[in-house]
């Protein structure tokens, strides 16, 4: 099995740390795939 099937974005740092960089990744790839609908993210 691999995680092609599971439908998710999967990005990693080698020190487990958030980086602004894999978060404004997320929020783009977020943004395209909730277009035309109201999201708040907390």
């Amino acid at each position: 099995m691999s995680i092609d099937n599971f439908n998710c974005h999967y990005r990693a740092n080698n020190k487990t740390w958030m980086t602004g960089l894999l978060f404004q990744d997320f929020v783009h790839w977020f943004g395209a795939r909730m277009t035309g609908r109201k999201v708040l993210l907390i």
